[in-house]
C-alpha cells in the first residue's frame, strides 16, 4: 500500500515492529522510514517530536491493544480460574506464542529507560492492580493477592524473555498454562 494511503494506526504498527526488533537505541529514522515507506519528513508530519514521539505512540498503541486483546475478552461471569485461563491464552496470542518482545522490555533499556520509565512503571502498576483485584475476588488477602500479582508478571515477562532468547516458545506457553493454578493455589 502506498505510504500516503496508510492510516496513522498502520504506521504505528510498522513502527512497533521496528522498535520490537531493534530496541529504542538501535532504532534509527532510516529504519523507521524504510519500514513504513514514509520519507523522514512524512514521519515528522505524523510525529513532530521525532523518534521519541513515535515511541510514545507505540507505547500507547500497545497499551490499548493489551486492554482490547488481553483484558476485555475476560468474561467476569466465569469463575476466577477460567478468567485467568482466558487471560493467559490471550497473552499467548498477544505475544505471538512468545515470539514478540514486550514493550516493557523494549522501552526499559538504554536511553529509553530514562525517557519512558515513568510511563512503563505506570503500565506495570496498572497490571499489578488488575491482577490484585482479580485475586482478591478469588478470596486472597490484599497482601497475598498483590504478592502473587507481582510474581505472575515476573513469571510472564521472564518466560517471554527466556522463550525468545532460547528460541523455544514452549517455555512461554507452558509457563502461561501453569499460571492460573499457581495464582489461585491456597
Amino acid at each position: 500500500m502506498p505510504a500516503a494511503l496508510q492510516s496513522k494506526e498502520a504506521v504505528i504498527k510498522q513502527l512497533s515492529a521496528v522498535f520490537r526488533t531493534h530496541g529504542y537505541d538501535g532504532t534509527t529514522l532510516s529504519l523507521l522510514s524504510e519500514a513504513t515507506g514514509l520519507v523522514k519528513a512524512s514521519l515528522y508530519h505524523y510525529f513532530p517530536k521525532g523518534k521519541q514521539d513515535m515511541a510514545l505512540a507505540v507505547i500507547q498503541n500497545r497499551t490499548e491493544l493489551f486492554k482490547r486483546e488481553v483484558i476485555e475478552p475476560i468474561d467476569p461471569d466465569l469463575d476466577m480460574r477460567q478468567q485467568f485461563e482466558i487471560m493467559c491464552d490471550n497473552l499467548i496470542h498477544y505475544y505471538d506464542h512468545g515470539r514478540f518482545a514486550c514493550s516493557m522490555e523494549v522501552f526499559s533499556l538504554g536511553q529509553s529507560r530514562i525517557l519512558f520509565q515513568a510511563i512503563i512503571a505506570e503500565r506495570v502498576e496498572a497490571w499489578i492492580e488488575l491482577l490484585t483485584t482479580m485475586l482478591k475476588k478469588a478470596g486472597l488477602t490484599e497482601t497475598l493477592a498483590r504478592q502473587r500479582a507481582i510474581d505472575a508478571i515476573v513469571r510472564i515477562e521472564g518466560a517471554l524473555v527466556v522463550a525468545r532468547a532460547s528460541g523455544n516458545e514452549q517455555y512461554f506457553i507452558d509457563t502461561l498454562h501453569a499460571l492460573p493454578a499457581q495464582l489461585l493455589e491456597q
